[in-house]
C-alpha cells in the first residue's frame, strides 16, 4: 500500500516537473522515491526477525519457569492432593 502512494507521488512529481521542462529533477526524485523505497523495506526486515528472536527467547524462557514451577514439591503436591479430591467426589 505505501509503495503504491510512493509510485503515485512521484509520478506526479514527474509530471509537474515535465509540464515545467526540468527532467533534471525528474530524475532525481525518482531516485530519491525508489531510494526511500527500498530503505523502508530492507528496515522492516531486521525488525520483524528481530521481534521474533526476542518471543521466541521469551517463550522459551516462560516454559521453563513453568516447568520449573509445575515440578517442584509443593505445587506437585497439591495437584496430586486436588486430583485425589477430584476422584473420591460424591455426586
Amino acid at each position: 500500500m505505501r509503495e503504491a502512494h510512493e509510485v503515485q507521488v512521484a509520478h506526479q512529481a514527474h509530471e509537474a516537473c515535465e509540464a515545467n521542462g526540468r527532467g533534471d529533477q525528474v530524475m532525481v526524485v525518482q531516485w530519491w522515491s525508489k531510494r526511500w523505497a527500498r530503505l523502508r523495506v530492507a528496515g522492516e526486515d531486521g525488525m520483524t526477525t528481530a521481534e521474533y528472536a526476542v518471543g521466541t527467547l521469551a517463550a522459551c524462557a516462560l516454559a521453563a519457569v513453568l516447568y520449573k514451577v509445575v515440578t517442584s514439591g509443593a505445587v506437585s503436591s497439591a495437584l496430586q492432593a486436588l486430583i485425589v479430591k477430584a476422584l473420591h467426589a460424591s455426586f
